[in-house]
């Protein structure tokens, strides 16, 4: 095998991993701060990690094909949250007859923008905490997967 001055290191790999692992808690406590309202350093460094995570999972330079094939399953978990949470909004607004879609296809006419709080649904935050979370959890269950699951 020729030598490849650019194949990440023991050291390299070991970072990758860590900053994962790290993201996940950094998710995690933000998860806990929408309810139980953590210091706001614990939420800034929390944010932090989080972020480092994703960033990490996203830049394949210097990590193997393992540690990728991994963030790989949390990335698809990632995209597949964000088209079921897509569909749901498409149904809340074809369904909600005070909303202009769905009073639109019950009579014709909208007479106003939504009355339904779909607030908590639509907020920017929780969707991306949410989404966050899902990539964390995909990424957990590859690598229990292979950790814990069946031999071959």
């Amino acid at each position: 095998m020729p030598y490849d001055p650019f194949a990440p290191t023991e050291a390299d790999r070991s970072r990758s991993y860590w900053l994962i692992w790290f993201g996940a808690a950094g998710a995690l406590l933000l998860a806990i701060d929408l309810f139980a309202g953590l210091d706001p350093l614990i939420t800034a460094l929390a944010r932090g990690a989080a972020s480092a995570g994703l960033l990490i999972s996203a830049m394949p330079a210097r990590t193997d094909s393992y540690f990728q094939s991994l963030c790989s399953v949390g990335h698809r978990w990632a995209v597949a949250a964000v088209g079921a949470y897509m569909i749901v909004l498409f149904f809340l607004d074809i369904t909600d007859v005070a909303y202009g879609a769905g009073y639109r296809l019950a009579s014709g006419v909208a007479l106003s923008e939504s009355t339904a709080d779909q607030s908590i649904l639509t907020d920017g935050w929780i969707t991306l905490l949410g989404v966050s979370i899902v990539f964390y959890a995909g990424y957990a269950y590859a690598w229990a997967r292979d950790r814990f699951g069946r031999a071959e």
